[in-house]
Parts: structure tokens; sequence; C-alpha cells
């Protein structure tokens, strides 16, 4: 019945929210187009590879999934009219509408849903749906969810990215080049390197979008970013913490800024696939401490940043704030450098790969800065975003600046897919971290029903985490955008799923 409260409250949520804007689309033309930037072109438009942020980016105005996020991390059925949990917690049987299209015209049944589960559980995006031992039809609009274990984030999983509905039959080679789905916009065209363009989806199910349509301009810096807003080309433009105290201070933009804490972690992961210092968990602990948190986010972030302890954010249920973490303790740094046998530092190199980006370039040259200090030296490798992933993935770097958006904001989203040792490598746990006693724990948070069991034991996993240290964790962040007074409707959401349906631009 929890399960059900959430969703229902979510629910309720939204249909005011549609209702309200079914009141204004009256008044609304629904003819502009509204313009933002890309820093590269999405690695995916396959939801069943998409895990990078700038393919979600666009991903999230063209994929929708048997249920949505409201305006929070709760969710709510978004094309399913009726649903019931039963085999205690291991069956779900969903009712679909029955007046759904893709945006190709096809109308959605069940042998769709069954079709994109089966393919996810095949793909990159497994991990949401390794509980799905079977999903079975009972009709065209009725189906079961079949799963191995009780699993609490099924709906929640559902309704990211991942558990995006395509057509039956369409492949991954076609999906990147032409994705459809049931989304507000569809695909309307891509120029790799310059621009990507969607179009309002006449039969979006909950009616067609204000706009006209989205503009993707691609490659431009975040300084061209910001004077194609104060021409008025770019209508919104989401700031790097690098950039957010410039724009503060910037009379044409301090009245354009809105924020919103973001559920995420920024952090320096350690690459343990390698024979070498870093897999000693004393030299890791060392660095943890030796790593100025307050000072990169002062120089970083402009201050807006939450120094993290672990891996949870603050704003999820799970967050512990009787954590201690690593405080800045360069004594306690060496310490522990001499426990582990380098007493007067560690001799060599170590490669840390940031992406290009200018707020990890100064986090990098703080980083650099600071294990200095204790005697370990960092060269620091750039490289673009694409190619940076692929090396993580293979396991080339000795340590690497990365941050995780949650898709979801349950736990699960956090310690499975970056910490599980099924996920090794490019799955997503790019520190090649393994702890048998973690995986246990994740497996026992994936099927306890009762919330406050459950919260323990994600608890408790985190502990062992941070204990032992395959990341320094550095912060939470906030999201911050620049928005023209020509848009209306726009509500940043802490994990991206803003409701651009309901957004509308001035003439």
């Amino acid at each position: 019945s929890g399960v059900y409260d959430v969703v229902k409250e979510s629910k309720n949520e939204v249909d005011a929210l549609v209702r309200g804007f079914e009141i204004i689309h009256k008044e609304v033309e629904g003819e502009g187009v509204i313009r933002m930037g890309l820093s590269g072109d999405p690695v995916h438009l396959d939801p069943a590879y998409m895990g990078d942020a700038t393919s979600g980016r666009v991903g999230r105005l063209i994929f929708r999934g048997l249920f949505s996020f409201g305006k929070g991390i709760n969710v709510y059925p978004f094309i399913v009219s009726h649903w019931h949990m039963g085999g205690e917690g291991k069956v779900w049987r969903l009712r679909i509408r029955d007046d759904i299209h893709f945006h190709n015209g096809k109308r959605l049944t069940s042998e769709d849903v069954k079709y994109s589960i089966d393919r996810v559980k095949n793909a990159p995006n497994s991990f949401f749906f390794d509980a799905v031992e079977e999903v079975k039809i009972v009709d065209n609009f009725t189906l079961e969810i079949l799963l191995s274990y009780p699993y609490m984030p099924i709906l929640s999983n559902l309704a990211t990215i991942a558990g995006s509905i395509v057509p039956c039959g369409m492949e991954h080679e076609e999906l990147e080049k032409n994705p459809i789905s049931i989304g507000p916009f569809r695909f309307a065209g891509w120029e790799r390197g310059k621009r990507i363009w969607l179009e309002a989806f006449e039969r979006y199910p909950y009616g067609r979008p204000y706009l006209k349509g989205f503009e993707y301009l691609i490659g431009k810096s975040e300084r061209e970013e910001i004077e194609l807003f104060k021409e008025g080309i770019f209508d919104i433009v989401e700031l790097s913490l690098a950039m957010t105290k410039e724009a503060q201070t910037d009379p044409e933009l301090r009245d354009c800024i809105i924020s919103i804490p973001s559920i995420d972690i920024r952090y320096m992961g350690f690459n343990l696939s390698k024979d070498n210092p870093l897999s000693n968990k004393l030299v890791r602990q060392a660095i943890s401490h030796a790593i100025n948190r307050e000072k990169i986010i002062e120089k970083v972030t402009g201050g807006t940043g939450k120094p993290a302890k672990g891996v949870f954010p603050p704003g999820t249920e799970v967050y512990n704030p009787s954590l201690v973490g690593y405080e800045y303790n360069l004594e306690r740094a060496r310490e522990l450098l001499k426990k582990a046998g380098f007493e007067k530092g560690i001799p060599g190199e170590f490669a840390l790969w940031i992406s290009d980006a200018e707020t990890n370039r100064r986090m990098a040259a703080i980083i650099q800065e600071d294990l200095e200090r204790i005697g370990v030296k960092v060269v620091i490798k750039e490289n673009p975003w694409k190619e940076f992933l692929e090396g993580l993935g293979k396991g080339l770097p000795d340590m690497y600046l990365l941050g995780w958006s949650s898709d979801n904001g349950d736990p699960d989203n956090f310690l499975f897919p970056l910490f599980h040792s099924r996920n090794r490598g490019a799955a997503g746990n790019r520190s090649f971290y393994s702890n048998p006693e973690v995986d246990r724990l994740i497996e026992e948070g994936m099927r306890e029903i009762n919330p406050v069991k459950r919260r323990e034991i994600y608890r408790r996993a985190e502990e062992i985490i941070v204990e032992d240290a395959p990341w320094v964790f550095l912060y939470h962040s906030v999201d911050f955008y620049l928005v023209s007074p020509k848009i209306h409707g726009f509500v940043p959401h802490p994990i991206n799923f803003e409701k651009f349906e309901y957004v509308w631009r001035e003439k």
C-alpha cells in the first residue's frame, strides 16, 4: 500500500497540473521553439544504451514509458490505467490505455511493452530490469511483469529512460538514427556536430505540447551559450558551477537564474583493476584526507555545493547525516601513507583522466596541487567526452573525475550500477570495485519491502564503501539555469525530468 500511496499522490499532483495547463492551453498558440545548447553530440539515442547526461537531455523529450516522474522523485502512471501488485511483491499486473500511439502513428499494445523491456535486459542498461524474470502478455492492453524476487524500485525504473517504450521490432541501429517513442516531442533531424531538432508530437497522451519544437545547437562553449542567451537566440542555458558565480554578478543575467538541489554525487574514482599503490586501501584513504573539498566547492561551485561524506545526497530517503566521511587532514593523510609503506611519498606518477569541461579542469588542478603536498604526483589527461567514457570502461586511467545524477532517486540506483561487482567497467562500476559483503547488502536492499529495514541496509552498505574508499567523495551539487523571461512554465527537476510539454514561449 505504501507504493500505491506514493504513486497515487504523484498522480494527483500531475492531474492537477494538467488541469491547470488545459485552461492555459486555450490562450497559448504553441508556435514557439526553444533553443538550448549541447556540449557535444549524444553518445546514444537508443534508450536501452543511454547512460550519459548529453544523451539523456535529448532522450527525455522523445521517450516515455509506463510510468513517469512527478514534480519530485515520486512516480505516477503515465499510460497505465489500472495496476495491481500480488504474489508477495513479485507479480505486477498492469492495464494500459488503448488510445496511445507512437510518433510514427502505430498504436501501442502490450507487445510493444514486452519487447521494450526484453531488449533492455540484453543491453547496457540491463541493470534496471535484472529483477524481471518475464513479461507476460495477457491481452492487447494487459500484461504482467513477473519478478524473480520482490523489487522495490521497479516502478521507478519503469519511469526512467531505460523504461521507455519503443515499437516492437525496432532494432538498435534504427533507433540510433530515428528514435521513436511516445514522448512529447518527436525526432525530426540531426546534423552531427551542429544541431538536433525535435517537433511537437500531436498525439502525445496528455495533449499536444504548447511548443512547436525544440532545437539543440551542438558544440558551443558555455561562454558562447551565454552570449547567445543575451542575444535572445538561446532560451535556456544549463550553467556549470564554474560560471554560476559570474552570472550572478552580471546585471543582464542575475534575474534570469533559477536553481534546484540535484540528486547527484561528484567524485574522483580510483581504478582498482590496476596493480599499483592505489589498490592499497590505506593509500586511497590517505588521498581522501588530502583533498580539500571546501576549497573545491568554493573555487569550482562558487560555494554552492555540499561536501560529500558518502554516496547518498541530501534529499534521498537513505541520506545519513551522521556519516563522518573523510575530513581534510594532511597529518592523517601522511600517517596513512606511512602505514602503507610510503613515508616519503609514492614514486612515479598517476594519470587523472577528465573530460573536456572547465569545471573538471579547475577540480583537477586543485586535486593535483593537494596531492603533491603528500608526495603523490598527478598528471592530468583531458579527453573528449565519448573517448573519456570509453577509456574508463576499458580501465585505462589510474584515477578519473566523474559524477552521477540519479535516474530515479532510489538508493538502488546509486549502489547497484556504481558499486556492484557485476557492473564493473562500462556498465557503471568504472572503479572496478568488488566487495562480496557490499554485493550481498545491495541485493538484500533490492528485495526488502520494509522501508525502515531497507534504509538501514543501504546505510550499512554505504559505510563499508566509504571505509573501502574506491572513490574520493567530493560534493553534491546544485543545478543552475538561465531562463529567458519569454519562457513560461519551466520548472527544474531534481533528476532532470522537466515537463517541457507544459512550457511555452512568448512571441
